[in-house]
């Protein structure tokens, strides 16, 4: 994945950019997650019942991530390195972005869905599949709107 703020801006309706047109190759909801150098992602700020992603966002400037993706217009005097592409929900942004990025894949796409098995039957479905078919999927179990 390869984007400039201003094309992410483009593809999630309604929203504008703010501050520094910089590229971002990852995408990340988790302010705990390390990045290492030549690391390019956009953090996309959820709000949740327990939570405020935009409370972190200074935290994460300090440690090099300049794209984010928000929900609250930013003071980018304080982050004179850094974009911000500002939507109404970034969750909604988010998946506007998964689908975009989704619809540059070839090949076929398989959904699961259901209230139980999902991540065993993806992991059976991977090992199942013919020599040299390839195969991606999820690294993880994600059992939400993300």
């Amino acid at each position: 994945m390869k984007y400039l703020l201003s094309q992410i801006a483009n593809v999630v309706k309604g929203s504008r950019l703010e501050g520094a047109d910089v590229t971002v190759e990852s995408v990340t909801t988790d302010s705990r997650h390390s990045f290492g150098m030549g690391d390019s992602p956009l953090f996309v700020a959820i709000r949740g019942a327990n939570h405020d992603g935009h409370d972190f966002i200074p935290e994460l400037y300090r440690r090099g991530v300049r794209g984010f993706l928000v929900e609250r217009e930013q003071d980018c005097s304080l982050y004179p390195e850094a974009g911000f592409v500002v939507a109404e929900r970034s969750l909604a942004a988010l998946q506007m972005l998964a689908a975009d990025y989704r619809s540059s894949f070839r090949g076929k796409m398989i959904a699961i869905t259901g209230s139980k098995g999902k991540t065993v039957v993806k992991e059976w479905i991977a090992q199942a599949a013919p020599e040299g078919v390839r195969v991606f999927r999820s690294p993880r179990s994600y059992n939400s709107q993300l």
